[in-house]
């Protein structure tokens, strides 16, 4: 079907659902490349027929009557097909319908971007189709969605070194006795909520990888690496804890709970 020449036929679709109802076999099945087969006509003058109908409302100039039928091939049929066409997200998608034979010059067709207005039988082959097809859409959109939050999430957050944890422990000190000059003992230190996220994240990540059952391990090259790594770690998970305890960071707080 890849080398048709395609005509723009002027017919309603449900007068050609009609032709095709009297003239073929009702088929609901799925070919290659996502093509939905929808009717199927046998027989050489079942077909011609249809080509008479069909010429005389084609636009286009110059074609021969053989439009969409192949005499060399008489044993394939004539096909009505629907192919969904998914374009800008300007624009809407579209449901493309074909008329043609394997190997013929052309086909016909003609095209629908509101499913609701189709005639009854191709509502009811199509509507589920499309249905499914606006789902997985919509499904796509989110993920697509949630990974870009996700994405800019990273770019926001990163890991805080054991320096940095000291220099907000400093500031909270500095911050604490005039918090409490101003507001009283019980006051909680306003802490800057982009900077919480990083104590967070960072704290989170660090008590993801320390091993708190080293004592288990049994090769003694891999207990030594494991030991050395957690002497690294702690300093900085205890600093996000004691950060945590001074500033009310709740998902520490009760993590750690």
């Amino acid at each position: 079907m890849a080398k048709n020449k395609i005509f723009k036929i002027d017919l309603a679709l449900s007068y050609i659902v009609s032709i095709f109802e009297v003239h073929g076999i009702i088929l609901n099945r799925v070919e290659r490349d996502g093509e939905h087969i929808l009717f199927e006509i046998y027989g050489v003058d079942n077909m011609l027929s249809l080509e008479k109908v069909f010429y005389l409302h084609v636009c286009s100039e110059s074609i021969n009557i053989d439009l969409i039928t192949n005499k060399s091939s008489v044993k394939k049929p004539l096909i009505f097909s629907a192919r969904y066409r998914s374009t800008s997200d300007s624009l809407p998608d579209l449901w493309e319908f074909r008329i043609y034979q394997k190997d013929s010059r052309g086909c016909v067709y003609n095209i629908f971007s509101t499913v609701d207005s189709l005639p009854q039988k191709l509502f009811d082959i199509i509507k589920p189709l499309d249905t499914d097809i606006q789902y997985e859409k919509k499904i796509k959109r989110l993920e697509i969605s949630n990974n870009l939050k996700i994405s800019n999430l990273e770019k926001e957050t990163f890991l805080l070194t054991l320096d940095d944890l000291q220099r907000q422990l400093s500031v909270f000190e500095i911050k604490k006795p005039l918090f409490v000059e101003e507001y009283g003992a019980d006051t909680k230190v306003q802490l800057d909520s982009f900077i919480e996220k990083q104590i967070i994240y960072t704290y989170n990540y660090y008590n993801s990888i320390y091993d708190y059952s080293v004592e288990k391990i049994d090769d003694g090259k891999k207990y030594n690496e494991v030991l050395e790594n957690n002497k690294v770690i702690k300093p900085i998970i205890d600093l996000c804890l004691e950060l945590a305890s001074s500033y009310m960071i709740l998902p520490i707080i009760k993590e750690k709970k």
